[in-house]
C-alpha cells in the first residue's frame, strides 16, 4: 500500500486537511518496493489464510461485477489505472458476503515531488453483502488509508442514480493526485466509470503483492478478514507509525470536522 499523505480536496466534497503534526515526515510511497521480492518470510497459501481467518476466498466474477463500484474520476486518473483486482470472502460464522476491491493504479504524481509522487498505488473498498443480495455497508479508504464506513440513508443515496442504474455501485470520487475516494450520494455531474473486475479464486494478486513488499506497512487482518477493518479504523499494522497517527486523527474526529472525518462512523 502507498504511504502518501491522503488529503481530501474541495471537489470531493469535504473540506481540505491542513498538515498534521507528526504525519509530514512520513510522507513518501513504500510501494516503492513493488517490484522488490521480499524473501525473508515464505509467503503464507490462501488456503492458510483461509483457516487462519476461518474464511472461504473464491472468485464469482459475475457476483462481483454486479457489485463494483462506480468510479468518477479525470481523464488522467483513468489512463493512470492499471485494473481492479477483486475476490469475494464468505465467513464460517456468518451470513455476510464481502466483496473486497483493489484499484491498481501506475503512477500517483502528486502536489509535493519526490515526497507526495511515486510508482504504484493501490486503494481499498469492501462491499458488504446481505444473504438476499443487497448492499448495507460500504468500507472504503476515505484519508491515508484510513477507512470510512458508509450505512443507511447515507449508502441508500449513494446506491441510487440514474447514472448506475441498478442499486449494487456504491459511487465513488477518486480524489486526484492521491486516489483515495469520497462517496458521490445522487446522481453525479461528471460521468461514472465502471472498470471490469481482475483476480482469481486464490486471490493471487494480494499474494503477488504481499511477497513484493506492498503490504509491509499493513496489518495482515485487514487485508485478508474485511469485516475487521471498520473497527480498526485503517488498514495500516499497529507497529507502524501510521497506525498511531491513524489514531489520533479518528480520535480527533470524534470532535472537529477534520477533512470530512466527523462523518466516520465508529
Amino acid at each position: 500500500m502507498t504511504r502518501t499523505r491522503r488529503q481530501f480536496l474541495a471537489s470531493g466534497g469535504t473540506a481540505s486537511l491542513t498538515l498534521l503534526p507528526g504525519w509530514f515526515p512520513f510522507l513518501g510511497g513504500d510501494d516503492d518496493t513493488d517490484e522488490t521480492e521480499n524473501t525473508d518470510d515464505r509467503t503464507p497459501t490462501t488456503a492458510e489464510r483461509e483457516d487462519q481467518y476461518g474464511i472461504t476466498i473464491d472468485y464469482p466474477e459475475e457476483w462481483l461485477q454486479r457489485y463494483r463500484p462506480a468510479f468518477i474520476a479525470d481523464r488522467q486518473t483513468i489512463q493512470q489505472s492499471i485494473g481492479l483486482f477483486a475476490h469475494r470472502v464468505q465467513y464460517d460464522d456468518s451470513d455476510h458476503q464481502y466483496a473486497y476491491y483493489w484499484h491498481r493504479l501506475s503512477f500517483q504524481d502528486g502536489i509535493l515531488f519526490d515526497q507526495d509522487s511515486h510508482l504504484g498505488d493501490t486503494e481499498p473498498c469492501i462491499v458488504r453483502v446481505n444473504s438476499d443480495g443487497t448492499i448495507d455497508r460500504v468500507t472504503y479508504t476515505f484519508y491515508h488509508h484510513l477507512a470510512d464506513t458508509i450505512e443507511g440513508e447515507r449508502l441508500t443515496r449513494a446506491l441510487r442514480s440514474r447514472a448506475v442504474g441498478e442499486e449494487t455501485h456504491v459511487q465513488l470520487r477518486i480524489i486526484a493526485p492521491w486516489h483515495n475516494y469520497a462517496v458521490v450520494e445522487g446522481t453525479p455531474n461528471q460521468p461514472v466509470t465502471f472498470l471490469d473486475v481482475e483476480g482469481d479464486a486464490d486471490a493471487s494478486h494480494l499474494r503477488t503483492w504481499e511477497t513484493r513488499g506492498v503490504f509491509d506497512p499493513t496489518a495482515d487482518e485487514a487485508v485478508w478478514s474485511p469485516r475487521t477493518v471498520q473497527d480498526r479504523g485503517s488498514w495500516w499494522d499497529e507497529s507502524t507509525t501510521d497506525y498511531q497517527v491513524a489514531q489520533l486523527y479518528l480520535r480527533l474526529g470524534q470532535y472537529i470536522d477534520i477533512a470530512g472525518s466527523g462523518e466516520i462512523n465508529r
